[in-house]
């Protein structure tokens, strides 16, 4: 797999020079991630590397001052105060078992449930960290395969499919369950670069949860995910905790 991701973090407040106490700092990223993935019907593992750089070369603020007078959305101010210019190497390594439970319930025809656990690490100067976590799919006609639309800094979690049950039709409804919990010990854009000295005013909580539930549709070879999350405090003075949503459309060619 190949993919490109660019992050953009900013506090709430759009009209401070620098993050006000308690919100994010200013930071972007723009990176690249190769990955391999091996799999069967049960089980995914892939490996991921991410090159990258914070900092202006991120060009996030060009970015996020691009969408924002496209639709007319004030500017936020205070990107001269973002997290400094730093490449970024990662390694990331993910483990996911699938479990089918019901298959083909009598109640409720070509309905079935799976379950997945996966445990990963990230390993680099962007982020270093260890996380475990589940996730029960439910649904009609429910894919045989590894797909999860959460946001995520690699392509680890995009879909890979394996052959749909070879009853399934044209049309899949499910809906998704889920929760991890992640031991931090770096996170760039918290902590600040490994190899220069900034302060962020900030530093990561070692211990961060999160739980979501969303859905998914499949018509032919098109697929459209969405799931919101939930995520506990991830650094210190924290004064809200975060919750958004992600989108994923997908089409098989």
């Amino acid at each position: 797999g190949i993919s490109a991701t660019q992050l953009m973090y900013t506090p709430e407040d759009r009209l401070a020079p620098t993050a006000p106490s308690g919100e994010r700092p200013y930071a972007g990223w723009l990176g690249v991630g190769l990955s391999i993935h091996a799999k069967t019907e049960n089980v995914l593992n892939s490996v991921e590397i991410t090159f990258g750089v914070v900092g202006p070369n991120s060009k996030a603020k060009e970015s996020q001052d691009f969408v924002h007078d496209l639709r007319g959305i004030p500017r936020f101010e205070g990107w001269d105060s973002q997290i400094p210019e730093e490449p970024t190497f990662n390694l990331h390594i993910t483990r996911r078992y699938r479990e089918p439970f019901f298959q083909d319930m009598e109640i409720f025809p070509e309905s079935s449930v799976d379950g997945f656990l996966e445990i990963g690490a990230d390993l680099g100067n962007y982020r270093t960290a260890a996380y475990l976590g589940g996730i029960l799919r439910f649904g009609y006609n429910l894919p045989v395969d590894f797909s999860d639309p959460r946001l995520s800094l690699t392509a680890n979690t995009q879909p890979i499919r394996s052959n749909t049950r070879d009853d399934s039709g044209p049309i899949s409804l499910n809906g998704i369950l889920g929760g991890r919990g992640s031991l931090v010990a770096h996170d760039i854009t918290l902590d600040g670069p490994v190899f220069r000295d900034f302060d962020t005013g900030t530093s990561s909580r070692i211990g961060v949860a999160e739980g979501y539930v969303g859905f998914g549709i499949r018509l032919a070879c098109v697929d459209l995910s969405y799931v919101y999350t939930y995520r506990t405090l991830e650094f210190e003075d924290q004064l809200d905790a975060q919750s958004f949503g992600s989108v994923v459309i997908k089409i098989d060619i």
